[in-house]
């Protein structure tokens, strides 16, 4: 019986050496060179952000809020400027345009002038009329990108029909595209909704993006009948687009 034999084997060598004995039958694989060791003292690293923190996506957007409105107010001078008055035709002493100030009629809701539609009937003309209509309108372009459009505004409405059913004469505001076909209202009223106070009103548009980058039309017009007037005022109008500039 052999006894055991303990046998001891000391290898030295450079760095690249294998650091023990190949088992037999299995070639030998290169053993990389271990990575240096880098020590950095603490004092000498930056303490500053890494710029990446700091990086904004070029396609980033910081919306913006645009007044579209050229005149909004209705008191710049010359009279109306910014607008397009249509009064109603072959009236007696007219053309009465829209964009006036009192006397007669309510203090406006920011002075000088404001928006009176209608308050004509059949006995203003000097051949009869069994309908009036005047208008005022604006054609503004929406920003690309827009996300959202807003018109607010104030409104008033007198009237001497006595009917509480019956829609004898009404006014609406709103967008239309420059060949007349609607958009959207924003405001509608009649002789059914006199309010002797002005009265604000705001409207947000139902789909912005379909509008983004064309020209629109911004347009109040009234309808009368021949009997019994109904005067319509707008002040102090704003359309404000929010979008990326």
């Amino acid at each position: 019986m052999r006894a055991a034999v303990t046998v001891g084997l000391f290898i030295t060598g450079c760095a690249s050496g294998a650091s023990r004995q190949q088992p037999a039958g299995v070639d030998a694989a290169p053993v990389p060179d271990a990575p240096p060791v880098i020590v950095v003292d603490a004092a000498d690293v930056d303490a500053a952000p890494h710029p990446i923190d700091a990086f904004v996506p070029q396609d980033a957007c910081v919306p913006q809020v645009t007044e579209l409105l050229a005149n909004p107010a209705f008191d710049l001078d010359p009279q109306g400027v910014g607008w397009t008055q249509v009064p109603a035709l072959d009236a007696i002493g007219g053309p009465f345009y829209p964009v006036t100030n009192p006397p007669p009629g309510p203090t406006p809701m920011s002075a000088p002038y404001h928006v009176w539609l209608g308050g004509l009937t059949q006995d203003d003309f000097t051949a009869t009329v069994t309908s009036i209509t005047d208008s005022i309108y604006q054609d503004v372009v929406v920003p690309a990108g827009t996300t959202q459009l807003e018109l607010t505004g104030f409104y008033l409405i007198g009237t001497t029909e006595t009917s509480t059913v019956t829609d004898y004469d009404h006014v609406e505001l709103g967008l239309i595209q420059t060949n007349g076909t609607p958009i959207e209202i924003a405001h509608a009223g009649s002789n059914l909704t006199a309010v002797g106070a002005y009265t604000a009103f705001a409207k947000t548009f139902s789909n912005p993006a379909a509008l983004a980058g064309t020209t629109i039309r911004v347009r109040a017009t009234s309808t009368s009948d021949f009997s019994n007037n109904t005067n319509f005022f707008y002040d102090t109008l704003s359309l404000k687009a929010t979008h990326c500039p």
